[in-house]
């Protein structure tokens, strides 16, 4: 019986000292979950700095974006002025009347409308060049100087302009074409780049040769010729420049010959 009180109350003993054990396991799941419910407002508060700072950070980046929209405006505005300045320039319809040509080298040569009523039109003369007076028109002019009724040059004369008329031959206005054939069928044994064209310019039939010689004794190497009927005349409108100085010439002897417009009465 003894024995038997001994062991029930080593059994006794025994169990109550687990139980402690299972409630200390639970005890450190409590802390953890404390901890954890803790840390979520900490981690609240750095939420709502972030957005706060995301916020202001679109703004600066829209205003600096509005800034450079209006600053490549106003770029486009500065250049399409420019391009409307030069465009009024080249057309012939700025204050002055001028044309700007551009020539093969990137120069821009200055021409200015002149009026011819003795020959019912107007054309663009380059500013720099001189008007040729009756003794240098001789000069510059020796087999043809009774029919050369005004000349221009340039300074170094490798580039020149002249109104010429016949007033012996009857030359209408339908012969314009006819013309222009006969011309450039005899040009072809002695020339090359030979270009042609009849077109009607407020009523006036304008016969366009271009052509370059090969002859090298002639001073002109490359000519542009222009050719209409003013009161039953032959009046021709020729460009000639050197063959060295075609780089700067050429483009702008096109424009001359391109300027001519007629007077409508």
């Amino acid at each position: 019986m003894a024995t038997t009180n001994k062991t029930n109350q080593k059994n006794t003993k025994t169990k109550p000292s687990k139980k402690p054990a299972s409630k200390s396991a639970g005890a450190s799941v409590k802390p953890k979950q404390t901890k954890t419910v803790k840390t979520n407002p900490k981690t609240t508060k750095t939420t709502r700095v972030s957005k706060s700072t995301a916020a202001k950070a679109p703004a600066k980046t829209k205003n600096r974006f509005f800034e450079a929209i209006f600053g490549l405006a106003m770029i486009v505005m500065a250049i399409a002025i420019v391009a409307c300045a030069l465009f009024y320039a080249f057309c012939g319809c700025g204050k002055d009347n001028n044309v700007i040509i551009k020539n093969d080298n990137g120069n821009h040569i200055v021409a200015e409308y002149v009026d011819m009523p003795e020959y019912g039109m107007s054309i663009a003369i380059p500013t720099m060049f001189k008007k040729l007076d009756a003794e240098e028109i001789k000069k510059q002019y020796p087999d043809v100087a009774e029919m050369v009724k005004v000349a221009y040059q340039n300074d170094d004369a490798s580039a020149v302009i002249s109104i010429r008329q016949n007033p012996d031959d009857k030359f209408s206005n339908d012969n314009v074409k006819l013309f222009v054939d006969t011309f450039k069928a005899m040009l072809a044994p002695a020339a090359k780049d030979i270009y042609t064209e009849v077109k009607e310019i407020d009523g006036y039939n304008l016969g366009l040769v271009k052509f370059t010689t090969t002859d090298a004794k002639q001073r002109y190497n490359h000519h542009y010729y222009a050719f209409f009927s003013k009161d039953d005349k032959a009046t021709l409108v020729t460009f000639e420049c050197t063959d060295a100085a075609r780089g700067d010439w050429e483009k702008v002897g096109d424009a001359v010959i391109d300027s001519i417009r007629f007077k409508t009465e």
